[in-house]
Parts: C-alpha cells; structure tokens; sequence
C-alpha cells in the first residue's frame, strides 16, 4: 500500500472514529436527559395523585353517613370509594393523557390488587394482582451501558410508587408505570437529525482526507527519483534543488540530498582506498591483541582477551606484563627476549594458565613498536591466536578437501563402469536366450554373474548418490520436533535390544534454516550408528542446546567407543568397523557433507569402552524470523523426554575435531 493510500486510510478512519464516537456521546447524551425528564414528570405525576387521592378520600370520608372505626373498615372503605369515585378515575386520566412517556397509573391495595387503573385498556386488570415492575430506583443503579441496552434493545415497564397510609399501616400504593418502548420513541425523535450529521461529517473527513495525502505527498516522487539517483550513482547532481515555493521540509530534505550526494561520492572514493585495511582489521578482529606502553604497563586490550585468557581486560589495564605474564612462564620469556633484543617473534606456540579453567594452547606474536626517527622503543604488540581452533578448522578444511577430491574421483570411476555393465547384463540376457532351458549348468553360471553384476551395479548407484550434487530444499524448522522424530523411528528397535532413547530439548522452539529431509537424514546416520555401537544394551541421548546465535545437537552413546588409532578416519568415505555386508562407510561421511552444507560443524568425543558423543553445530534463524510460522515443539515420544534451559558450551572441546 502507497504512503497516500495509508495517509488516506489513517485520516478517513480517524475521522470516523471521531464521528462514531461523537455520535455515541450524543445519544448518551440525549439518553440521559430524557430519561431524567421522564423520571421528573413521573415523580410529579405521583405526587400530584398522591396529594388529590388524599384530599379526595378524606372529603368522602367527611360527607360518609357512617364512619369506620377500625383499620380493616377504613381499608374497605375507601378501597370502595376509590374505586366508584368518578373524579379519582377522571383525574388519573387526565393526568396519564398529558405525558408521552407513561404506559399507565394504578391505583394498589395493600396486597398488591389493582383498584383503578388510567388505562382504559386494562380496566380489565382491576381486581386482580399487578404484574410486578422494575423500580426507578433499581434501574438507575445499573451501569450507562445496561441502562442504554434497556431502552433500545427490550421493552420494560419502570415504576415511581408512592404510599397512602393511616397511622403505621399502609393504604394505597400510588404506581406511575414508564415504559422504555415509549421513552426510546422520545430519544428517537431527537436523533432523527443525528445521522444525516454524521453522514455529512464522513464524506468531509474522506475529503480532507485525499486533499491532505495530496499536499503532503506532493513534492515526494521528486525525492523519491533523487534518491534512486545517487543510488545509482548519480550524486551529487542528481539531488533534488530546493523549491523555494515555502514548502520549508521538502528545502530542507533536498538541502541534506545534496549534502548526501557528496558525501557519498566522497565515501566511495574512501572506502575504495579503505578496502584492504578493513580486510586486515576483520582479519585481526579473530585474535587477542594487547598492547604495553613503552614502560610494559598493558594500555589496551581487544574483547577476544577475556574469554582466551579468562580475565576482564578492563581489570588488566594498567598492569605490567611480567605481572599478566609472569617471566616464568614460556609467553613471559618470549615478551621479554623480544623487548630485549628488540626482534619480533612470530608464532610461538605457548601455553597459558588461567583461572578457573583449563590451560589453553596459543600462538603468541610479540612485535616491538619502534619511532621510525630515533629507535627509541614506544610499545610492545602481543597477539595471541587460540591454536585449538585454529588446529580445528584446519582438520575440518583437511576432510572437506578430502572428501571433495574422493566424490570427483568416484564420481568419474562410478559413470566409467556403469557402461560396462550395463553392456554385461544385457549380453547376459541373450546367452540366456541362446542356451535356453537345456543347459541347466550355463545357466547356473549365468546366473552367479548376473547377481554378482547386479551387487556392482548397486554400489555404483551409491557412488552416484555420493557423489552427485545436492539442491538444497531449506525452510524454517523446528530442530527439536526432527530430534524427536527421528528418535520414534528407532524406538522399536531400541526396546527389543533392551536400550533406552532420551530426547532433551529447550522448551521453546529451536528454528534452524535447512533441508529437513537432509537434517533428518543425517539424524538417522548418528542415530543408527549409536544403537550400532551399543550391542549390550544401553542408554541413548539426544540433546538440543540452544545458544545466543547457535544451537548444539549432542548425540551420546555408552557403545564401545572409537579406538584412537582410527579416530582421524571416521568421516573418511567408505571407512567403516561393522562386519561386512552391514556397513557402507558411507553414512558418517554424508552426515559431514550435509553438516557443512549447511553452514555447520560436526565434531565427536569418544573413549575406547566408554561410548561416544558426537556434537553438531547449526546457525539459529535470525531474531526477526523467530515470530514466523513454523513447526512447534512436539510432546513426550520417547522413554523419557526431559525440558531444560540451555546452557553456554564454551569454546573449549576435548577430544578429537574432525
């Protein structure tokens, strides 16, 4: 949607949310005051009913030949009177034709019977008992929305009563009765103006909507156009000249276009120039790099110090070297042969202690800083790279090229045999033909060679399958759902060799960019071969761990483990321990190469006779991709499925990388 379709949008909408909601105060409004001008007329009513039917009734009761004396005579008395005395009926009627808004006036009993009624049309009510009503004050208790759905949506009777009594004991009850279908006709008839109002508002807010969008959108295409410019390259020329027709934010916008357009050009010129030292500083940007002062006291220090060496660099500021790196130590003598002798050392290997860790391994550089005028030494360089990691990617780069130059080899031999077999098979099948079923012994022999062809037609297929490219498929998924599918499918063969599958995963969704059927088939490799590896039984882990930008899948085994002499062989093609006819070599070295496809690491821990872990690295999807539909977390499908927060696994890794 355009920037105009949105402003018109947001100020049509604006516009008529005002109007509805000027609309819904007005008919509050009007609900109010006519509702409260109806109970006043009411009230009044009552009380003028009240006033005359007491006069009224004491005038009978003068001019009476024989007076009651007691309480039930006064009641018969004047429930009698009331109910034959033609002024009393007159005056009700009158008072009832003189409002809009009241359904009736009834005269009560001390039970509740009905004695005179205003309303013609319920003369036939008189004697009987009344119909119970909902009080005024009951009714103005409720909530403005409850009062408003009372008089629009339903049809209520609502009462004001008024009592006649002689000494403690009541006489009459005087009920004026309003009716809510007779008071929303009188709150109709001041909104009938209401509408055609709010109509008319509308369409001036649509147009004020388009004529604002237009004036506010009017000088943007030629922004727009500008900046497509010096993209493209065109700067500065290309940004837009001020107006000079008053309008001072779009003069404003092509004065810093201009602005733009030049530094642009200037800052393509610099980072041309700035290339290979941003190069070499993204290059160091892996390496720990501590500077000393010309009296050895450390005045700088890169972020990679503090997880290398275990130490906020922050505390080391300001220290000496020997008191960092004591002379003791191999780092310590390198830094002070170096500053003696003012001659750099390249690539030392050493060893560091540090606090609360393991010792780490580096390959430390220690360069003098001279002043080019005097000789006169102004610092000390130290660098420090983790050889660990180094020796890591190294491997890693080593079986990569490995398995690259094994796939163009196979792939090459694979296509040069399949020819010839395929020649084989069918000149197979016309000595077939030509010995027919009366030479049984050829035909035994024919059919040694046809199977044994057939088994070597198989393997060229697998060689194919290797070794022919891989279009990846990837999506968003949920690595802990494939955890847990993969491990349901080897359930059954796990419970009858007596082994026990456990599946521990985050509790939230863990999404990773990939190919799932590529994932999961790498899955299914390291799984297998651990229920493989565990011919006594045992227990199998799959383990999710979810880190800042990475998550960790670790499949452990407590099998037979991998002796060390062949350790550095297992993501070899065709490497395999099982017995022949039950392993290809194969499946270890696919689960690499689908691994590294996708941006990965795979490594193993493993100690002969004690099982085997081997871990896999995989980039999370980004933050912003998180919120996407994806698979969710799927239930308990395994022996035992644990929930756990993740924690950190540091850079250190013990065992062999590959």
């Amino acid at each position: 949607m355009s920037l105009k379709a949105r402003l018109q949008l947001s100020i049509i909408l604006l516009n008529l949310g005002l109007v509805l909601l000027y609309s819904m105060m007005h008919v509050y409004s009007i609900m109010e005051v006519r509702q409260q001008n109806s109970a006043e007329r009411a009230a009044a009513v009552a009380d003028q009913v009240q006033v005359f039917l007491q006069e009224r009734l004491n005038e009978i009761a003068q001019t009476a030949e024989k007076r009651p004396q007691t309480i039930a005579e006064q009641k018969a008395f004047w429930y009698q009177a009331a109910r034959h005395d033609p002024q009393i009926q007159s005056m009700l009627e009158s008072l009832f034709a003189g409002t809009r808004v009241l359904s009736r006036i009834v005269l009560l009993d001390d039970t509740g019977r009905v004695i005179v009624t205003s309303n013609i049309l319920d003369t036939q009510m008189v004697g009987r008992m009344a119909q119970p009503v909902l009080l005024l004050d009951q009714f103005q208790a409720r909530n403005s929305l409850s009062r408003m759905a009372t008089i629009f949506n339903e049809t209520e009777e609502i009462a004001i009563e008024r009592s006649l009594a002689s000494g403690d004991s009541e006489i009459f009850r005087i009920r004026v009765v309003l009716s809510s279908l007779l008071l929303r006709d009188a709150v109709m008839e001041q909104l009938r103006y209401l509408l055609p109002l709010s109509l008319v508002s509308f369409a001036l807010a649509v147009v004020l909507a388009i004529f604002v969008s237009n004036l506010a959108t009017r000088q943007l295409a030629k922004v727009s156009q500008a900046i497509d410019r010096i993209a493209g390259g065109d700067a500065p020329a290309a940004a837009p000249t001020p107006s000079g027709s008053g309008d001072k934010e779009y003069d404003a916008v092509a004065s810093k276009l201009q602005l733009l357009g030049q530094q642009i050009r200037g800052a393509r010129q610099d980072a041309l120039s700035m290339q290979e030292s941003v190069r070499q500083l993204l290059a160091r940007m892996e390496k720990a790099v501590l500077l000393f002062d010309a009296n050895d006291s450390l005045i700088s220090a890169g972020e990679n110090v503090e997880p290398l060496l275990n130490l906020r660099r922050f505390d080391l500021i300001g220290k000496k070297y020997d008191e960092i790196f004591p002379t003791s130590t191999k780092l310590g003598a390198l830094i002070l042969r170096a500053i003696s002798l003012k001659a750099p050392t390249k690539d030392q290997l050493v060893l560091i202690e540090r606090p609360g860790l393991d010792p780490v391994r580096v390959y430390a550089t220690v360069e003098p800083m001279d002043q080019f005028a005097g000789w006169e030494r102004v610092g000390t360089l130290v660098t420090l790279r983790d050889a660990e990691s180094q020796a890591a990617v190294q491997s890693q780069l080593d079986v990569s090229s490995r398995l690259a130059a094994i796939s163009r080899l196979t792939g090459g031999v694979a296509h040069e045999i399949k020819n010839p077999l395929n020649a084989m098979n069918l000149h197979l099948e016309i000595l077939k033909t030509l010995f027919g079923p009366d030479a049984p012994a050829a035909n035994k022999e024919i059919e040694i060679i046809a199977s044994e062809i057939t088994r070597l037609n198989r393997v060229v297929n697998t060689f194919l399958d290797f070794t022919r490219p891989v279009e990846l498929k990837p999506r968003n998924l949920n690595l802990s759902e494939l955890a847990l599918e993969s491990s349901r499918l080897f359930e059954p063969q796990a419970r009858s060799r007596g082994m026990q599958i456990d599946v521990i995963h985050p509790p939230e969704p863990v999404f990773v960019r990939g190919d799932r059927d590529l994932l999961k088939q790498a899955l299914l490799n390291l799984t297998s071969n651990a229920i493989d590896a565990m011919s006594e039984g045992g227990r199998l882990q799959l383990e999710l761990i979810r880190n800042r930008d990475d998550c960790m899948l670790r499949v452990s085994d407590d099998g037979c483990g991998i002796p060390a002499e062949i350790r550095n062989q297992v993501f070899q093609l065709y490497f395999t321990t099982k017995a022949k006819g039950k392993g290809t070599g194969i499946g270890l070295a696919m689960t690499f190469q689908i691994v590294q496809m996708h941006g990965g690491e795979i490594w193993f821990e493993s100690e002969a006779g004690s099982g085997s872990t081997f871990w896999i690295r995989l980039p999370l999807v980004s933050s912003r991709a998180s919120g996407m539909p994806g698979e969710g977390t799927s239930g308990v499908a395994s022996s035992a499925v644990l929930e756990t927060t993740p924690e950190k696994i540091g850079p250190e890794r013990q065992g062999n990388l590959l």
